[in-house]
């Protein structure tokens, strides 16, 4: 998350100003989740953003032409430098959950906490931002590649799903999609 702020700070603000605000008031939605959430559900919380992030990174290591065309390459092995660092710790957050007594319903709770208060507004509130700043705030070709990126035949929600539906088995356990061989493959891959 540092890393993600301190990229954010030096290459998106000077640009997108108002990029700081909508991040600080995220921070400030997880600062008052910890003071005020039961631990169980303030774990939870943190059970769904692996869970997105390792789906996330699973996928667009499986399939990087879909998500990745015409990436810096610099900056795309830095992202698949951390994609492989997702899946490689994808289950210590559900474990510690686990252990400490975490339950079924606080798992589904904690992942609707997290698409409705945090995620979906989040994404919503820099989307409107950026289109309006970058002048195409009402131009729908823009809201239609964005669609299409998102939920089309090969979008990243579209790619996301199953796992998403996943997540709410009773059985869930986040290694069920097995990473090891992306991991591997990145790892020989930077041996060379």
């Amino acid at each position: 998350g540092t890393a993600h702020s301190h990229f954010n700070v030096q290459r998106l603000h000077s640009r997108y100003p108002k990029l700081a605000g909508i991040e600080a008031w995220e921070r400030g939605m997880y600062t008052w989740f910890a003071r005020h959430l039961p631990r169980s559900l303030f774990l939870a919380l943190f059970v769904a953003v692996e869970h997105w992030t390792a789906a996330f990174s699973q996928y667009g290591l499986e399939e990087p032409c879909d998500w990745f065309d015409g990436c810096d390459a610099t900056m795309f092995s830095l992202w698949e430098w951390h994609a492989v660092e997702e899946l490689a710790h994808k289950a210590v957050c559900y474990d510690v959950f686990r252990y400490l007594g975490g339950r079924y319903l606080s798992q589904v709770a904690g992942m609707m906490l997290l698409l409705f208060a945090v995620m979906l507004p989040g994404i919503a509130l820099r989307m409107t931002y950026l289109f309006w700043k970058d002048g195409m705030l009402f131009k729908p070709r823009a809201h239609f590649s964005l669609l299409a990126y998102l939920l089309g035949r090969r979008g990243v929600l579209t790619k996301t799903a199953r796992d998403f539906i996943h997540y709410f088995n009773p059985r869930y356990q986040p290694w069920d999609v097995d990473s090891l061989p992306l991991i591997r493959a990145w790892q020989a891959r930077a041996a060379q």
